[in-house]
């Protein structure tokens, strides 16, 4: 096959009515294989605006070719994006100019590509250099060389294109195309190659969007304002030394090698992303970031950054989305601060390309989730200043679980609210000090692999409000002597008694729970993190089996995780002090702030059950970010019912379950732990002892304790009733019955009151239409209790073990008491017009 050999040949054309002009830069595609069809490709990047006129091609086959001559928007061959289609005949050796029937509409500084039907590239050399080609004939297949040339006719003047024919004033109408100053529906064009450029220095300077061309600049002085409705593309410079610059869409670096930004001060906003158009392609050029406030809605994306490029000023930069860079070709990194500020989707990456680290100076999280990877990569991670979190979250690894190196420069601190994940294959490095904040309205949480290292001072804080409180140890080494001044005790299982410690020496081991008394608030652990396997092994039941313990980790644990737990002979109800009371947690329910998350650094009571003692393991797999409890479905068949006065509250929890027995289940029942706050009321279940959560086989009545230490008016109310039909509250003092599923009751309590006051009776939980299936008839104490379906009918007669009728009722209603004075067996006999149901009843 024979190569043919040609110079380069560019047509120029011109059209009646119409200035016509090269108003194009060509670039080759090569060949693409679209929809069984191979195209052969050139894209172009125009200048002005105006309609393509006609393409022409030179070539020296001396055939005749019919094909498709095809014209698509975009650097690519694709049918997505075809906007225009035309049979052309290739005939004869030589340059064939094809005149579109319909002259096609372009924009400025927009890229385009046309084609022709079966053809593609033999040699990677430029077609418009020179390069061989292929067409298929109907003889076989032929070698072409392919000349491409556009022509593109323009009408001017040109709205928004700049000429700078007067000086470099925005608002003089002499340095524009058209004579008028751009309004905001206006795209502006800035030209390379004139003698003025725009210079800013006034308010009101708008248009829709703007083109700066390679070799042309833009600057934004002082008291400057220029609002751009939609993107900005910069192929030459954009220069802000002061002022106000608002990008509605992107900036756009485009392509261009040598593109300049160039941010000395003022506040620049950019209501999109700082890239060029797509997720894969980047902005480019060099940077210079010296100062001022730039606020980037979306990704900020730099790829082949230039060499000159620095990050040396007190500049301000905002985040929204993405961030990614090729730090390894900046020039210099000396000052500013970028803020991850989670604003764009939620949160997104910190991103650097293969081999490269990312760097900045300071780093801020405000808010959002942030990943450093989102491949399998290894890449470090390099903070030169502070690394700050004060909200949202960062997660140093990838999708092999782990990044390389995260080294920070400065301190590093993790804000109350904030999560901080540090999966590092190497290290996770800190110059100076690392602190995670702690504060009454909540905390910073760390999840780590064991790879910190803190050259500084690593704190976790500790703020409580004035008085005590239960602690563990979430950092390593701690001794006694760390709360020199302030009361410290242990608890003592074997007498049940919390005891003071006084030597300063005393280790406090983490996952041993202590109580400390802090009159002034605040506070906070120094020392290594904790992380790994951590045992308490001393669990003992030489009394009550109470033992002390405590989340060990700078972060909260869940109590209910499916792995990472080793509870041997421990039951599965924690204790939490809850502001003078206690909040219980077991299988999914909980009393007061009860729940299966365990702050850090929180003490907490578990009960050994077994003389021969126990041990409670953590391992990392039960740490958690989670701040509240995990969302759950319903528990079935669970009552919580509140008392409430003096101001506080104390809640009850009773279930149904058949697993339950009525005995103390360690795994579904949870003792009474009586609040050391006098002033708050106590509710609790006197089924069998005193029960804050009282699982129980399904039972018709539950009696209910109640103290108070101060005399007052209290209500009970119903807060979770399931699928109870009826809960009826019965006052044994004043005889009151109360439906809580409808109703709360309110009484006087005082210090006198029998604690065994109330009891709680319960209906079916779906009533029948037979009687005998529906019904309830039980005692208690003194009285006979009698519970119909709703509308029922009839009479109530009681016999004694003779036969002899004790007392008789008409139901009134569906829930029936008769009360008897005397302790024995009784029958009794419920009789409807449908059916006679028969009991036999004990009364004490």
């Amino acid at each position: 096959m024979k190569k043919l050999f040609t110079l380069a040949m560019l047509v120029f054309f011109t059209s009646f009515g119409f200035i016509a002009r090269a108003d194009y830069n060509i670039e080759s595609l090569g060949f693409q294989y679209i929809n069984n069809t191979e195209q052969m490709g050139q894209s172009f990047t125009t200048v002005g605006v105006g309609d393509i006129a006609s393409i022409t091609v030179y070539n020296y086959d001396a055939g005749i070719i019919n094909t498709d001559l095809r014209i698509y928007t975009g650097e690519s061959i694709d049918p997505l994006n075809q906007i225009y289609t035309e049979a052309v005949t290739f005939n004869g050796q030589g340059s064939h100019t094809f005149t579109l029937t319909t002259p096609l509409p372009v924009s400025a500084s927009s890229i385009y590509t046309f084609a022709f039907d079966n053809a593609y590239l033999v040699f990677s050399d430029d077609i418009y250099a020179g390069g061989n080609a292929l067409i298929p004939s109907l003889g076989g297949f032929v070698a072409y060389d392919l000349y491409f040339s556009v022509v593109i006719a323009t009408v001017g003047p040109n709205p928004g294109q700049w000429t700078g024919a007067v000086d470099s004033d925005w608002q003089t109408t002499g340095n524009w195309d058209d004579g008028l100053v751009p309004t905001g529906a206006v795209n502006v064009t800035v030209p390379t190659g004139l003698t003025n450029y725009p210079l800013i220095n006034e308010t009101g300077d708008v248009c829709l969007g703007m083109s700066i061309e390679a070799g042309a600049s833009v600057t934004i002085a002082t008291g400057g304002e220029l609002s751009v409705g939609a993107s900005l593309n910069d192929n030459g410079s954009f220069i802000m030394n002061d002022g106000i610059c608002t990008i509605t869409g992107d900036l756009n670096n485009n392509d261009a090698a040598n593109a300049l930004v160039d941010i000395n001060g003022g506040t620049l906003t950019i209501g999109g992303g700082w890239y060029q158009t797509g997720y894969f392609t980047f902005a480019r050029g060099s940077f210079q970031l010296s100062g001022g406030t730039i606020d980037v809605a979306a990704d900020v994306a730099w790829y082949d950054v230039n060499g000159t490029s620095l990050m040396d000023g007190p500049f301000y930069m905002t985040i929204g989305g993405t961030f990614q860079t090729e730090t390894a070709l900046f020039a210099s990194i000396t000052s500013g601060t970028v803020e991850m500020t989670g604003t764009d989707s939620g949160g997104g990456f910190l991103l650097s390309p293969s081999g490269s680290a990312f760097t900045v100076y300071n780093l801020l999280v405000s808010g959002g989730d942030y990943i450093t990877s989102r491949d399998a990569e290894n890449n470090d991670f390099v903070v030169l200043g502070s690394f700050d979190i004060t909200g949202g979250s960062v997660t140093t690894e990838n999708l092999t679980g782990n990044s390389a190196t995260f080294t920070v420069g400065g301190s590093c601190s993790v804000g109350v609210g904030a999560n901080l994940t540090a999966n590092v294959l190497t290290a996770f490095n800190v110059t100076s000090d690392m602190d995670l904040a702690s504060t009454t309205a909540g905390y910073a949480s760390l999840l780590d692999n064991g790879l910190i290292t803190v050259t500084g001072f690593q704190t976790i804080g500790a703020a409580m409000t004035n008085g005590w409180h239960t602690m563990s140890a979430p950092v390593a080494g701690l001794q006694s002597g760390w709360f020199t001044g302030l009361y410290l005790q242990n608890f003592d299982e074997t007498s049940n008694t919390w005891n003071d410690i006084v030597p300063t020496t005393v280790p406090l081991d983490p996952g041993t729970g202590f109580a400390y008394y802090d009159a002034s608030g605040g506070g906070l652990y120094a020392g290594a993190y904790n992380t790994g396997t951590i045992a308490n092994s001393s669990l003992t039941r030489n009394n009550l089996g109470w033992n002390m313990v405590g989340n060990p980790y700078p972060s909260a644990i869940d109590w209910d995780a499916a792995s990472g737990w080793t509870k041997t002979n421990v039951a599965d109800a924690t204790y939490v002090e809850d502001a003078g009371a206690w909040a219980t947690w077991i299988a999914g329910v909980g009393t007061g702030n009860g729940s299966n998350l365990i702050a850090p650094g929180q003490g907490f009571f578990v009960e050994c059950t077994n003389v021969a003692g126990g041990t409670l393991e953590f391992t990392d797999a039960v740490r958690t970010h989670a701040r509240t409890p995990f969302l759950k479905s319903e528990v079935a068949d669970l009552l919580k019912v509140k008392v409430e006065g003096n101001g506080y509250a104390d809640d009850l929890a009773i279930r149904f379950l058949d697993d339950a027995t009525e005995g103390f289940d360690f795994n579904y029942d949870a003792h009474k732990m009586f609040a050391y706050n006098v002033e708050m009321p106590q509710i609790y279940s006197m089924a069998n002892g005193y029960m804050a959560i009282n699982a129980l086989p399904a039972t018709t009545m539950v009696p209910v304790g109640f103290r108070t230490a101060i005399p007052g008016e209290f209500t009970i109310s119903a807060i979770e009733t399931s699928e109870f039909n009826d809960v009826v509250l019965e006052d044994l003092f004043t005889g009151i019955q109360t439906d809580l599923i409808s109703d709360s009751y309110t009484f006087t309590g005082t210090v006198d009151d029998n604690e065994d006051r109330f009891i709680i009776h319960f209906t079916p939980l779906a009533v029948g239409d037979n009687l005998e299936d529906a019904s309830n008839i039980y005692s208690y104490h003194k009285s006979i209790y009698v519970i119909v379906p709703e509308n029922t009918k009839g009479y109530i007669t009681v016999y004694d073990m003779m036969g002899k009728e004790i007392a008789n009722s008409a139901i009134n209603g569906t829930f029936n008491t008769i009360t008897l004075g005397k302790s024995a067996y009784y029958v009794v006999k419920v009789l409807s017009n449908e059916n006679v149901v028969t009991e036999k009843v004990f009364i004490k």
